[in-house]
Order: structure tokens, then sequence, then C-alpha cells
């Protein structure tokens, strides 16, 4: 590989084009199908190409790459907005999993622990760019539910483009709480915030989500009649 993960050279034998989108088409009957549908089902990797993958086969790491990108892209657009920042991160994070395999024993494991790489390069890149220096803080004594019935008429894709509206605040903080499964003292770690930042920007995020979703619930009531 060479020196500079985030070039597009880094992986010379890949295609340089995003990764295909990938369809997220049945309705949501559930707030808990939040989670269901926006972590996609693992893609597997089979033994003998995996253990190519550790010996470095440039063969593997294509097969891996072509077979995992579009879900690590996925992972990767929902902290970045910028869809070309979110690719050069998704490039950084097969590099960095690519080097380090050593860590891993099992195929069965490679894309929770891909995942995790990359849901850590995206923060990294906040991190960077100071994306959580001024957050507020709210009295978190009131929860925001996003009631089941508010989400009954959206698709997967209609909940994806909501929660990309968000602000990189809310966005992180609601993907690391609601779809990676963290808590809010694992979520101020990583952030660099306390506590009760996390629990604000939770609760600021299902706000603007619950608003967004009720505008477009009525006109979507609104063309039924």
């Amino acid at each position: 590989f060479p020196n500079h993960p985030l070039s597009k050279s880094a992986f010379p034998h890949f295609s340089s084009s995003p990764p295909h989108p990938i369809s997220l088409s049945p309705p949501l009957h559930s707030s808990h199908q939040i989670h269901n549908f926006l972590h996609l089902i693992p893609e597997m990797v089979d033994q003998q190409t995996f253990m190519a993958l550790k010996k470095g086969d440039r063969r593997a790491q294509k097969a891996v790459y072509d077979k995992l990108s579009p879900q690590m892209y996925a992972v990767c657009r929902r902290y970045i907005a910028n869809e070309q920042d979110a690719e050069d991160i998704m490039i950084k994070g097969f590099f960095n999993a690519f080097t380090k395999l050593d860590q891993l024993d099992e195929p069965e494991a490679l894309e929770a622990w891909m995942r995790r790489i990359m849901v850590n390069e995206c923060l990294m890149y906040h991190r960077r760019n100071k994306k959580f220096k001024s957050t507020l803080e709210l009295n978190v004594a009131h929860e925001v539910i996003l009631e089941d019935h508010l989400l009954d008429q959206l698709t997967a894709q209609e909940i994806f483009s909501y929660i990309d509206e968000l602000p990189d605040g809310y966005r992180t903080v609601f993907n690391l709480y609601c779809i990676e499964g963290y808590k809010h003292r694992e979520i101020a770690d990583m952030l660099d915030i306390s506590i009760n930042t996390s629990k604000s920007q939770l609760i600021l995020a299902r706000k603007r989500l619950r608003a967004r979703i009720e505008a477009i619930n009525k006109i979507k009531r609104s063309n039924e009649q």
C-alpha cells in the first residue's frame, strides 16, 4: 500500500467509484426497527478468503472490499454528510483493517470488527474537525420518543435521509446510541463530551426527527385525500 492511506491510490486494484447504493425499501412498523434496518445483514467471508486476506493477498483484499464496501460506506455516510469525505474515510478504514488483521482469528467476526473501525475513523474525523466543541446541554429530565405510528408509513431509506439531515453532533450521538447501541457514558468518553451533553444531543436529534417525520406524514395524508 502507498504511504498515504487517504489517497485514491491506496487501493490501486479497487474501483475508484463509490460503492453501489443499497436499497432499503421495506416500511418500518416499529421504532425498534430503525436499528434493525440500518444494521444491514452481515456479509460473510469464507475461511479460505479470510486466510488469504491475513497473508496480504491482493485478490483476497479486492474480494473483501467488493463484498463489504457497500455496507462500510453506508456506515460512514451515517456519520459523515459529505459523500467524498465518507468514501475517503471508508478507504482509510479498509487500509487500517487490512494492516491489523493479526488481531482477528475468525472470519465470522470480520464484518463487525471492520464496522467498529469505520465508526472510529468517522469519530476521529469529527474530533479533528472539532465538531463537538460547541455543544448545548439541556435539562435531560424529559425524554423524546419516536412513537411507532410516526414510522408506520416510512421506509428505512427515508429514515436514513432524515438522519442524514441532522447536524453533526445530533447525528453522531443518535447513531452511536440508537444504531450502534453505546451507552451515554461510553459516547461521552468517545467524543470527549459530558454525559449530559450526549443525552442533550440525543434529545435534540429525536426532537428534530420527530418534527420532520410529522411534517412528512402530514403531507402524505393530505395527498391521499
